[in-house]
């Protein structure tokens, strides 16, 4: 495996539309990238994951409470989330299952209709990023 090291990037002129000579750090691409994406539906108590990085599976809990369980740890359990799901016939809520602390493997969430009850979702997708660099394996 090869290794790049540099402080900054910048656009090869020509390659991007309006890019040329935009600076880009080298913190900018490895903390600003997903450590962990997924889009899934729910049918019942079963979950399709129609798409993802990084994540090696999904529990279903109960009606509305998911674990989505990483292909590679976090380097903690201080990282951000944030998702979208859409409940049938109105919006919907992702949120945290404030029971259950993230851990370096896995983290806990849940989606609610608009009455702030738990629902499962039609479609949900989340994303993760974690403030320090870990080398990852798709999944």
């Amino acid at each position: 495996m090869s290794t790049v090291k540099a402080d900054n990037f910048t656009w090869k002129t020509g390659q991007a539309t309006g890019q040329s000579g935009t600076n880009v750090t080298g913190d900018q691409i490895v903390y600003g990238v997903s450590k962990s994406w997924g889009y899934f539906s729910v049918s019942g108590s079963t979950i399709t994951v129609s798409s993802s990085f990084n994540t090696s599976s999904m529990t279903y809990n109960q009606t509305g409470d998911f674990t989505t369980n990483y292909t590679t740890a976090m380097s903690s359990a201080y990282y951000a989330v944030s998702g979208f799901a859409r409940i049938s016939g109105n919006g919907g809520i992702f949120a945290a299952n404030d029971n259950t602390p993230f851990t370096t493997t896995t983290f806990r969430f849940g989606s609610l209709n608009n009455s702030i009850a738990w629902a499962n979702p039609i479609h949900a997708t989340y994303t993760v990023k974690d403030r320090k660099s870990t080398r990852l394996n798709s999944s």
